[in-house]
């Protein structure tokens, strides 16, 4: 009986959790929300899931709950890497455009050159120097 307490706090916490998510992922908010609530249903009737393995052509309501678990997982897993696909062709495109755009806004490094003896050399802030002997 205590087992069936502590699943139904978790099953509770998966309904609250599932309509939750269901803001930015309906589909899959909606799907944890109602397996959550399948689960609670059948913690407390687990003779009716093992009628339904039966007539599904499983032999025990555990192994039924099994499938179903692992499938879920599956699909879940297949969503995490498509999101994560999807990230990372973004983080791609942002850093392409910021690299091009710090190309087109900063100005090159100057590179030392040394001008011949008394001839005046223009710096990067405008200022002009003396290589040689000044005025």
């Amino acid at each position: 009986m205590i087992i069936s307490f502590l699943l139904s706090a978790m099953m509770l916490a998966a309904i609250g959790a599932g309509l939750m998510l269901r803001r930015r992922a309906p589909a899959v908010g909606a799907a944890i929300a109602l397996a959550a609530l399948c689960g609670l249903y059948f913690v407390w009737m687990p003779a009716h899931l093992s009628a339904v393995a039966n007539a599904l052509g499983v032999g025990r309501g555990t192994d039924l709950l099994l499938y179903l678990w692992v499938s879920l997982t599956m699909l879940a897993l297949a969503a995490l890497v498509l999101e994560l696909r999807r990230l990372q062709r973004q983080l791609t495109v942002l850093a392409r455009e910021q690299a091009l755009l710090r190309a087109r806004y900063e100005t090159p490094a100057q590179t030392s050159v040394a001008a011949p003896v008394g001839e005046r050399s223009t710096v990067a802030n405008g200022t002009s120097s003396s290589a040689g002997p000044g005025p």
